[in-house]
């Protein structure tokens, strides 16, 4: 794997230093590297363009984000429509609504009356839902249609249990109800619901949002099998995408 430029400066006058100590042409913006690319502007206001790591621009954007999971979101305009480019340089179909990837997918709405839908990595659509809201830490809330449940779909597409009411996650947190007139709960990144937040739901988040490193997780939590066999999961899952990512550059 090819060792990616290091980006230095500050707003106005950022430079990337390569492999051998050559220093790049400056840019009022740009990003540090991700699957192959930085996001540069050249001079404020400018346009956008992708930065490959032999230094050669992409064509001109008006918006643009970063890449994740191989791709980058494309404003066509402010506030869409939308299209992903890969990292071969092609463009994706076009999205009446999009996200950017999270966890290997992307939340996206094909037209304005059409529900949601999560585009994978291959760029295959899944079924729509009513309700959703981008991946969180593995997880993603939906909603099939208006009078369904409140449901959480992991990266694997395991569906959790019904809830009568569901928040999106916020510090690693959905807050549910299981019954309309149930007592308010906490579920945490891992699926598991308690009364009260947990040390166990705590570093759940903390690992799965890139916060820590499994070294730094308590050994005692491991005696908890549920979250040792989470924790092993997305070990193995991780060390997946890192060799396809490898591969691809």
């Amino acid at each position: 794997m090819e060792k990616y430029p290091e980006l230095k400066g500050t707003q106005g006058h950022y430079y990337f230093v390569d492999a051998n100590g050559n220093e790049s042409e400056k840019y009022f913006y740009a990003t540090p590297y991700s699957c192959g690319f930085s996001l540069v502007e050249k001079e404020q206001f400018g346009d956008y363009f992708y930065r490959d790591i032999d230094g050669k621009l992409s064509e001109p954007f008006k918006h643009a984000c970063m890449y994740c999971c191989g791709y980058a979101l494309i404003p066509l305009k402010d506030g869409g429509p939308y299209k992903f480019r890969d990292v071969a340089g092609n463009l994706s179909e076009e999205f009446y609504k999009a996200f950017p990837y999270r966890d290997g997918f992307a939340l996206v709405k094909k037209t304005e009356e059409s529900g949601y839908c999560f585009r994978n990595i291959n760029g295959e659509l899944s079924e729509e839902y009513f309700e959703a809201q981008p991946y969180y830490c593995g997880t993603a809330l939906i909603r099939k249609n208006a009078k369904s449940p409140y449901n959480f779909l992991d990266i694997y597409g395991n569906i959790s249990e019904d809830f009568y009411s569901a928040t999106p996650y916020s510090d690693g947190y959905s807050t549910v109800k299981r019954e309309k007139s149930g007592k308010e709960l906490y579920r945490d990144v891992f699926g598991r619901v308690t009364e009260e937040k947990t040390e166990v739901g705590d570093y759940a988040y903390q690992y799965m949002s890139g916060k820590i490193k499994k070294y730094q997780i308590p050994r005692n939590l491991f005696f908890d099998e549920a979250f040792r066999l989470n924790i092993l999961a997305e070990e193995v899952r991780r060390s997946k995408l890192e060799s396809n990512q490898e591969n691809r550059d």
